[in-house]
């Protein structure tokens, strides 16, 4: 699982493994939002060793991200079979490096996400009415 957090746009985009056991039905039940795309095997693998050469692994630490309303430019998180490791960019203080890998992360997940197409369950009883003729 691979999440980005900016809190400048309030933008939160997660990918996670389609293989991941707890996300299997994601697709089948209704959300508030479609922010979680679940990604292949092998994307997902390319986008944690692109991240790696983002120095992800020395920026960040290991536990979750932080919680909401927590005073923060922002932060991407990864998930996999040795934990949690999370790279938090503080609101004030924050180090033109820190920006700099904060700003091709942020770049990096966003291209790999585009790419991935995302379903939703959607509840829209007049959502056949686009499909009928003028009345």
């Amino acid at each position: 699982m691979v999440e980005l957090y900016d809190a400048k746009g309030d933008l939160h985009l997660d990918l996670a493994n389609e293989g991941h056991p707890e996300l299997a039905g994601v697709y089948s039940r209704q959300r508030a939002d479609a922010t979680l795309k679940l990604a292949p095997e092998d994307l997902m693998s390319d986008l944690v060793g692109d991240l790696s050469h983002l120095s992800f692994a020395t920026l960040s630490a290991p536990g979750d991200p932080p919680p909401p309303g927590s005073a923060v430019r922002g932060w991407v998180s990864v998930e996999d079979d040795s934990g949690r490791h999370t790279f938090v960019v503080p609101a004030a203080g924050a180090t033109p490096d820190q920006l700099q890998a904060f700003a091709n992360m942020k770049l990096l997940i966003n291209e790999y996400y585009t790419h991935v197409g995302g379903l939703q369950f959607v509840t829209n009883p007049q959502g056949h009415d686009i499909f009928r003729g003028p009345k």
